[in-house]
């Protein structure tokens, strides 16, 4: 549909960016990549003294999402926290909720221009 939308000038110049960047983000061999790349950082954090969440924060949508999604995050650590293992598997469990939660706001976000809300694309506009 994007592609028979005429546009010309600067914004022609910006939607071919726009166009390019949904394009690679979209490469199979990518996607690939960036999950295995998720799934190698969720099992090889190491010692690290913090992890981080992102929150995309432009639309309501983005403030539901979230509401919703740091909710579920403090049941979770909730429930680490009367976990009965050793302090260091709680932390691994503790980081691994985190980040789950990072990367699950990321894709809500989602603001791909030729297919939106399609969950394989990671939100990339927060760093």
């Amino acid at each position: 549909m994007a592609d028979k939308i005429k546009f010309s000038g600067q914004r022609a110049e910006e939607f071919q960016v726009f166009k390019q960047w949904d394009d690679y983000r979209m490469d199979p061999e990518r996607q690939k990549r960036r999950f295995q790349n998720e799934q190698q950082y969720m099992n090889q954090w190491g010692g690290r003294s913090a992890v981080r969440i992102t929150l995309p924060a432009l639309t309501k949508k983005h403030l539901d999402s979230a509401v919703s999604h740091l909710e579920a995050l403090v049941e979770e650590l909730k429930a680490v926290q009367k976990t009965d293992t050793k302090i260091y598997h709680r932390i691994n469990m503790m980081r691994s909720a985190v980040y789950r939660c990072h990367v699950d706001l990321k894709r809500d976000a989602d603001d791909s221009r030729s297919m939106p809300n399609n969950p394989s694309n990671d939100y990339r506009g927060a760093k």
